[in-house]
């Protein structure tokens, strides 16, 4: 092993270490570690820097240790890492990665110097795209965004506080009103609005648990392992944080889904908040299997067929069995299919309500089980 490889190996020690910490909300020993593994990743990138020919290593290595940059916080150091990874010749894959690496720098390094104060008990989100302008944005861009992410957070508060997945009905008039959401309008520059939940930390008194702030960084912390497509780490998490079954993660994940940018008029879509003067910021920038609703790897006992549907929702029925409702979605042909939806993807199908919808499951008993639901495009939009 040379000197890159124990480098690297090191820094992927101290990043292991910090990933767990993250899981179980140690946020000082996560912090620590992350400082250490971009230390040592640092050092095997500016080591393999002189060597132009060795690929893919070198873009690997640098891609790593800007990445690494970013959990610390070290905005400058991350910008000229892909700068130097992009001076050489990394392959295509690799350099779009650090492409879109470079665009959630300068997109953090923008927001350092609007300094825009938020308070412990707000999230920011922002929208960044072509079809977004300096302070206006159309209102199907920008509200169902909202909506998914109030539902989200409420989704988040019940579950920090150890309630069971709410199958119908409202929130508990405790979670309404530590999250009774405000919207407050961001400076132009290309449109945010900040969500306060409740009342400001010193007035909460949560018996439970899941105070706004700690609603907040448990959000952004989600959000973070689903934009990285970590869903073992996403699942394991949400289920150590008071989720006794899948449904919690099911809803996170379809609720995600529905924040993610198009990769047409919203190129980004990014949420932060500020701790102690720093602030957290997660981008969304579009999950490599966003919009794929191919097959899943078919297993050697699968009897049933994989099917694509467009058409508008447009019946319903409570239940078809414990867990499960009905959803009617008309074809272009008038033909009415059965759909039958989990509890945990309710949320996003009654957002849906009416609209043209891709769907995509397995039909079995001549009905299709949901399992990826999306806004159909067209292309004279």
């Amino acid at each position: 092993m040379n000197d890159v490889e124990i480098l690297h190996s090191k820094a992927m020690e101290f990043a292991q270490e910090a990933v767990a910490a993250r899981y179980y909300h140690d946020d000082q020993k996560a912090v620590q570690a992350f400082a250490e593994a971009f230390r040592w990743e640092a050092q095997a990138a500016a080591a393999i820097a002189p060597d132009l020919g060795g690929e893919p290593s070198r873009s690997v290595l640098h891609r790593s240790a800007a990445a690494l940059a970013l959990e610390c916080g070290e905005l400058r150091q991350a910008e000229r890492l892909v700068c130097v990874a992009l001076t050489g010749s990394p392959p295509e894959d690799i350099a779009q990665e650090l492409r879109k690496l470079y665009d959630r720098v300068k997109m953090l390094l923008h927001y350092e110097g609007q300094g825009v104060v938020l308070s412990d008990n707000e999230l920011e989100l922002r929208l960044i795209g072509q079809g977004v302008g300096a302070g206006e944005v159309a209102s199907n861009r920008i509200m169902p965004r909202i909506d998914a992410a109030q539902t989200l957070i409420l989704r988040t508060s019940e579950r920090l506080r150890g309630l069971d997945f709410r199958r119908r009905g409202r929130p508990k008039k405790a979670v309404r009103d530590e999250c009774a959401f405000v919207l407050k309008a961001q400076p132009a520059a290309s449109f945010g609005v900040a969500l306060r939940l409740g009342v400001p930390k010193a007035q909460t008194s949560m018996a439970l648990g899941g105070t706004p702030d700690e609603v907040i960084d448990e959000t952004l912390c989600c959000l973070r392992l689903f934009n990285d497509s970590a869903d073992d780490d996403l699942r394991a998490r949400i289920i150590v944080h008071g989720a006794p079954d899948e449904l919690y993660f099911t809803n996170f994940v379809s609720l995600a889904r529905e924040l993610e940018p198009d990769g047409s008029a919203v190129d980004a879509v990014a949420f932060t908040a500020s701790r102690d003067g720093k602030r957290n910021t997660v981008v969304l920038t579009g999950r490599p299997d966003r919009g794929i609703f191919a097959p899943p790897p078919r297993t050697r006992d699968q009897k049933h067929e994989w099917v694509t549907l467009t058409g508008e929702l447009v019946t319903a029925r409570k239940y078809v069995s414990p867990g499960e409702g009905l959803i009617g979605l008309r074809d272009d042909s008038g033909k009415t299919h059965d759909v039958v939806v989990e509890e945990g993807m309710r949320d996003v199908v009654r957002s849906h309500w009416e609209d043209v919808v891709t769907i995509a499951g397995f039909r079995i008993k001549g009905r299709v089980h949901l399992s990826r639901l999306e806004e159909a495009l067209f292309t004279d939009e």
